[in-house]
């Protein structure tokens, strides 16, 4: 059984398993300047499979605010 057991970690590693925000970080970042912002969704598959995805997407913040830390409230997706 050990020879199998190393034949399956091998065809078949283990996941990895994270958490969110341990290991996506913040829903907010800049990226080359820009500001962006990171909704996690779920969608399901044609075979019943729950996908956990993220969307990123540039964002502006809201009345005319400049400082990104002291408007995180205030963020929003760009349309």
């Amino acid at each position: 059984d050990t020879w199998q057991a190393l034949v399956h970690l091998i065809i078949r590693p283990p996941r990895h398993e994270y958490t969110v925000q341990r290991d996506l970080g913040h829903k907010r970042l800049l990226v080359q300047g820009k500001l962006v912002l990171r909704e996690d969704i779920e969608l399901m598959n044609a075979r019943g499979y729950v996908l956990k995805c993220s969307h990123f997407q540039p964002a502006e913040l809201e009345d005319g605010e400049s400082d990104m830390d002291s408007a995180s409230s205030r963020l929003r997706p760009q349309r």
